[in-house]
């Protein structure tokens, strides 16, 4: 499988709440660095952290608008948006990620978020 649709699978998988589906697509010693100075090593962790985080949302939605590797496949850039319902209002917050792919498995994650607004 290819960077982009390893990337595509997960982000599909994290979209659907299938945790399992999630956690093969990243490496056993994956590592994520997150917006707020939060990191995560482990793919049971990481898998944890995000059915935790997202099941927790009230209206979550993940929109993926691009997804795109570089030309050795091994690193891929995807621009997306989560929204969700907080304080009384539908909020939608842009987000890039940078993805590491080897061995036909995700092994780092970094997420830059842009300032959310009010839909």
């Amino acid at each position: 499988m290819d960077a982009v649709a390893l990337v595509t699978q997960f982000l599909d998988r994290m979209a659907a709440h299938d945790w399992p589906g999630l956690g093969a697509c990243v490496a056993e010693d994956v590592h994520r660095i997150g917006p707020f100075g939060d990191e995560f090593t482990g793919r049971a962790g990481y898998q944890h952290f995000l059915q935790q985080t997202i099941e927790a949302l009230d209206g979550y939605e993940l929109i993926v608008d691009r997804v795109v590797a570089t030309a050795d496949d091994r690193t891929v850039f995807v621009e997306l948006s989560e929204t969700l319902n907080t304080n009384g209002e539908r909020r939608r917050t842009p987000e890039g990620l940078v993805f590491d792919v080897a061995d036909g498995t995700i092994t780092r994650v970094a997420v830059y978020l842009r300032k959310s607004f009010a839909l």
